[in-house]
Parts: structure tokens; sequence; C-alpha cells
């Protein structure tokens, strides 16, 4: 048993020294949806897939939801300079047979001036990009649980919208002081569609990334 012990967490090292896997691209769309969520997880880098112990999780790591007993909040706000914000909300929602989380992330530009051709101000728009998140956790035994969330993303430039909805899939394993953690965002590749402003370029499938 010790010698299977052994082995096991000799795998998990190995594979935790791998790099994260992240595909970034110019244009990539909703690439807000990289810079993570709650002040603590990016206090630590984003190295939070496996710990995920707070409302972030339904955005870390779905499956973790399902190792917390108690209803938690939290609240992130952040001041990105030039009229821009970044805040993120979440709750959990723990329940006899499982728990549920809830977030919502937002980017947000109040005032963009728009010129015409010799440079003069002609007016002002505003951009915001946010995303809805519900997700749920269950456990399997004592050591392993599984979750899913589900996501629908919202991008806004003045009167041009698109929308799009994703699923991110995650599983955490406990062993002793050991815990592994895995979140595949962007399961099922979902296409951010939007109307005459968005080109074909914008209009593309999301890339995966897998997160532990």
């Amino acid at each position: 048993v010790k010698t299977l012990k052994f082995y096991f967490i000799f795998l998990l090292s190995a594979i935790c020294l791998l790099p994260s896997i992240f595909v970034y691209a110019a244009g990539e769309p909703a690439a807000f949806l990289r810079n993570g969520a709650g002040a603590r997880a990016l206090g630590m880098g984003g190295a939070y897939t496996a710990l995920a112990d707070d409302a972030s999780s339904v955005y870390w790591n779905p499956a973790r939801l399902a190792w917390q007993e108690k209803f938690q909040v939290t609240a992130m706000y952040a001041n990105l300079g030039l009229d821009s914000m970044y805040d993120y909300a979440g709750i959990v929602l723990p329940l006899p047979f499982a728990s549920f989380g809830f977030g919502y992330l937002q980017q947000a530009t109040n005032k963009i001036e728009t010129t015409d051709d010799v440079g003069l101000v002609t007016g002002e728009v505003k951009a915001a990009n946010d995303a809805v998140f519900i997700g749920y956790g269950q456990t399997f035994g004592d050591i392993f649980s599984l979750g899913l969330s589900a996501k629908i993303i919202n991008q806004k430039l003045n009167t041009y919208t698109a929308k799009a909805m994703g699923f991110d899939f995650g599983l955490l394993w406990h062993m002793d002081k050991v815990r592994f953690g895995i979140n595949v965002q962007n399961l099922n590749s979902p296409k951010l569609e939007g109307n005459s402003f968005w080109d074909s370029s914008h209009e593309g499938n999301f890339f995966q990334s897998y997160e532990y």
C-alpha cells in the first residue's frame, strides 16, 4: 500500500511540474475570462485549482464546491484605470446531497471617446464584458469529487453585442495531505456570436484550456 501511495504521489507531482496548458491568441473570444476571479486566488497567481475553498470555486474548479459545508459569499472590485473596472461576486450554497455555486464576473469601461477623421471628439461609447456562472459539485466517496459549471458570456460595445454559452468540468482528489485538481474550461468549445460589429475572426470557437 505504501509503495502504491508513493507512485501515485510521484505521478501527481510529475504532472504538476508541467506548465498549465493555456492557448492565447490575438482577438481570442471573451479573453477577459482569462483574468481569474477572487482577490485571494489572484494574489496566489491563479494557483487555485486544487485549493478553491471559497465562493470563487465555481470559476476555478466546480468540483471543489462539493467539499464546502457552509454558505459563503465573496466579492472583489479592481480599478484598472482609464475608467475600467473588474468585478467578481459569488456564493456557495451547500445542500445535504451536493453543493451549488453562483458567480458573476464583469470587466467594463465607462467611457470610450469616438472621433472623426481629423481627431475631433464626436461622442462616447461604453464597453462591457460579463459572465454568469452556475456550478454543481458532487462527492464520490471520501476522496474524490466531480463538478460542472455552465456560463453565459456577454460582450457589448455600444449597440453591438455577442453571446455564448460554455461549460467547465472539474475534478478533485484528496489523499491524506495531498490534493490534486483539474479544471477543463470551455469543454464544449462554445462559439461567440454577435451582430455586424464582430467579424469572422471574433466569431470563432473558444479555446479549451486545462488548469491543475
